[in-house]
């Protein structure tokens, strides 16, 4: 089981093919697991606590090669009335701006956030969605930053965190 993370998805799906001759364990990304566990009926969501518009970041590592890019909209569709997609979306979705290990460099916040992140902020804001969901670490950081250095009014979390909020115990 992978969480929220895109590097790892990617890194363990790369290492998977190359397992003990195709011998490899099951691997399965959060996502991909409750994706199937709703659609399932095993896992409940109230479609009346999300109101406010909400949408979704494609990171990198787990949406280029088309992996898992299906699945996050159709969970956020179930229980979020005002979803909307950004332009470009899915595998076309433009970048954060922090790849490459450039987020972890503080020193160069204003560029990753100003320059690199720009186009990203731009994206976010046409959308006019309040919450932001992005399930991937680095991109929780790089987006979180732009948001606030662009003065984008809304509020970013991981998918799991907005399923949080609605999740029918």
């Amino acid at each position: 089981m992978i969480g929220e993370c895109g590097h790892a998805t990617r890194s363990a799906t790369f290492l998977k093919t190359n397992w003990k001759n195709g011998n490899a364990p099951l691997l399965v990304n959060i996502i991909q697991l409750t994706h199937k566990l709703l659609s399932e009926g095993r896992i409940k969501l109230d479609p009346n606590k999300i109101t406010e518009k909400v949408t979704y970041h494609d990171p990198c590592n787990i949406s280029r090669q088309g992996w898992i890019v299906r699945e996050p909209r159709e969970i956020l569709k179930t229980f979020c009335k005002n979803y909307v997609e950004m332009t470009p979306s899915g595998q076309e979705n433009y970048c954060c701006g922090g790849g490459g290990g450039t987020v972890s460099i503080d020193e160069i916040r204003k560029y990753r956030t100003l320059v690199s992140g720009q186009k990203k902020a731009e994206q976010i804001r046409k959308t006019g969605a309040h919450y932001v969901v992005a399930p991937c670490a680095n991109c929780k950081k790089q987006i979180r930053e732009t948001m606030e250095d662009n003065n984008v009014d809304g509020e970013l979390l991981g998918l799991h965190d907005l399923i949080l909020k609605a999740i029918i115990i």
